[in-house]
């Protein structure tokens, strides 16, 4: 298989075989679980008549207690490593234990699995480990889908035989191919299934329905129903499935207090004013603005007039009176 790995792939191993023929590496210490373990070597396949869901073909170890001759196996096949380790018979079977010590000993297993990616004359390249069989099994569709892509580009796509055994996707080039275990293999352009899984699970199902009614089992995951979407709505992708979203209001503004006022600037004085400060033509200047005294008593009388600020004789007759205090910018009226 000449697929790129996905990421996150285990990486490859190379097991060496004896004059093309025993398979004389391991993938782990046998004895790292016990000093009398047994070894097995089989290639795995799927098998729902089997109560695992799993069938298997044991490698035959060599005649001369090293290695394992394989059995049939090709490429993309599981191919599992178990060590095992039994307790030894008992002669005579404690029914009660007594202790601790008395406990039967339980079998411990020691397994890896892989699939095959190549085989050449010096050894056999099998990418692993993977947890369990379906995840090598999966692993090993998703790279011979990534090949068979690869060797047929420009030409009419071509799909494993296997039908899925769980959910799966992979990417190639400008596709993608997501494996379900009722809708089987699903190849649809990257950017279809891409904008498909934008929208809503259930607008995706209501279209779905609507276009095709018996397509949908309701038990579909969203990369499913993604790619069915892909498939069967490709001329309604474009069409948003859902309104704009309203734009939010416009929060409103901090409530800031305004700032004061200027003070307005003190008058000067008129250019007219007389030597001895009083103004002839313009307001009184604040030096002769009239005191507590001089304004009015207690009953609102005004005081009476001061001759030293009686008009002389020799001024016009025409000067205006001194304004009142409240048309001096800056002060209220009392």
């Amino acid at each position: 298989m000449s697929g790129p790995p996905p990421p996150d792939t285990p990486p490859l191993h190379a097991f060496r075989l004896l004059r093309g023929q025993v398979l004389i590496d391991l993938p782990f210490q046998p004895h790292a679980i016990s000093a009398a373990s047994t070894v097995r070597v089989a290639t795995l396949w799927p098998n729902a008549d089997d109560p695992r869901g799993w069938a298997h073909t044991p490698w035959e170890p060599a005649g001369y207690g090293r290695g394992f001759r394989p059995g049939p196996v090709e490429l993309g096949d599981v191919v599992g490593f178990i060590a095992e380790s039994r307790p030894p018979a008992r002669a005579l079977p404690t029914a009660i234990p007594t202790s601790f010590h008395d406990q039967p000993a339980l079998t411990r297993h020691l397994t890896w699995y892989g699939y095959l990616h190549e085989i050449s004359d010096l050894h056999l390249l099998l990418r692993g480990p993977y947890p369990q069989p379906l995840a090598a099994y999966t692993a090993a569709q998703r790279a011979l889908i990534a090949t068979l892509d690869h060797q047929n580009t420009g030409r009419e796509p071509v799909l494993p035989a296997s039908p899925p055994l769980t959910t799966s996707i992979t990417h190639t080039a400008e596709h993608s191919t997501v494996g379900d275990i009722h809708h089987g293999w699903i190849r649809v352009p990257a950017r279809l299934l891409t904008h498909a899984l934008m929208q809503p699970v259930d607008q995706l199902r209501h279209r779905l329905t609507a276009r095709a009614p018996s397509l949908l089992t309701g038990h579909e995951p969203p990369i499913t129903l993604a790619a069915l979407a892909a498939r069967h709505l490709a001329d309604q992708l474009h069409e948003p499935f859902l309104a704009a979203p309203t734009p939010l209001p416009t929060p409103p503004a901090p409530d800031v207090p305004a700032p004061p006022p200027p003070a307005d600037p003190e008058p000067e004085p008129d250019a007219s004013s007389t030597a001895d400060g009083t103004s002839t033509t313009g307001p009184a200047s604040p030096d002769t603005t009239p005191g507590p005294s001089d304004g009015p008593d207690a009953h609102g009388a005004p005081d009476a007039p001061d001759p030293a600020d009686s008009p002389s004789a020799s001024a016009p007759a025409d000067l205006p009176v001194t304004p009142p205090i409240d048309a001096i910018p800056g002060f209220e009226p009392p």
